[in-house]
């Protein structure tokens, strides 16, 4: 005869052990969302300072965030597991900072300012009398280039009587300037233009402070 007792007290139990098992189970699944946090800071002469409208993603989900006047951002809706964040800003180095998120996480980040030069020069054209200045030119330069998707930063100036110009705020490496005057042109470069629709521009190098002069002609 069958034991019903016995049989039920035996379907409970292999009951319980495969529900302890779906519990085991489910504390091993990635859970969230949590929301990853912190404060953007940089390095002064006074001590600590929060940086404020730093870019801050995180680059899987590209859940992204600027900082507020306080340095701080705020990214939600991560799941849990490894996550890695990247703060960039014009004039700053970018900075990485990897994390495993297993709940609502504080991440803070130090940015470094990259070296700043000013580039500088003269913006003359040639004439039977020999060069002479050429005032009210507007040049234009790429200040530093963009660490992240988006247009590069350009600054304008303009030359003064002398013909002289000077853009501060440089960072070091290779930029485009260019200069416009009307019913004047800056010549196609021979070695390597870097404009289109008959707009052209020079390749300059930033190494410290520099000096690149310009030479327009009459159109």
């Amino acid at each position: 005869m069958i034991n019903v007792r016995k049989l039920s007290r035996l379907a409970l139990s292999l009951a319980t052990l495969v529900l302890a098992g779906a519990c085991d189970d489910l504390s091993t699944l990635p859970s969230g969302p949590y929301t990853l946090s912190g404060v953007v800071t940089q390095m002064t002469a006074s001590g600590s300072v929060p940086v404020r409208g730093v870019f801050v993603e995180e680059t899987t989900l590209h859940r992204q965030a600027y900082t507020d006047e306080s340095g701080r951002y705020k990214l939600a809706g991560l799941p849990a597991g490894p996550a890695t964040i990247q703060a960039s800003l014009l004039r700053f180095e970018s900075a990485s900072r990897s994390v495993t998120v297993s709940g609502d996480t504080t991440v803070d980040v130090e940015l470094l300012q990259r070296e700043q030069f000013t580039l500088s020069g003269f913006v003359t054209e040639d004439t039977p009398a020999g060069r002479v200045p050429v005032s009210g030119v507007s040049v234009d330069a790429i200040v530093c280039p963009p660490q992240r998707p988006g247009a590069p930063t350009r600054e304008s100036t303009e030359t003064d009587i002398n013909g002289f110009y000077s853009i501060s705020g440089m960072c070091g490496g290779p930029t485009v300037l260019s200069a416009w005057k009307s019913g004047y042109e800056l010549p196609p470069a021979s070695d390597k233009p870097c404009g289109n629709e008959g707009e052209w521009c020079r390749w300059v190098t930033i190494a410290g402070p520099t000096r690149f002069d310009v030479q327009l002609g009459r159109k």
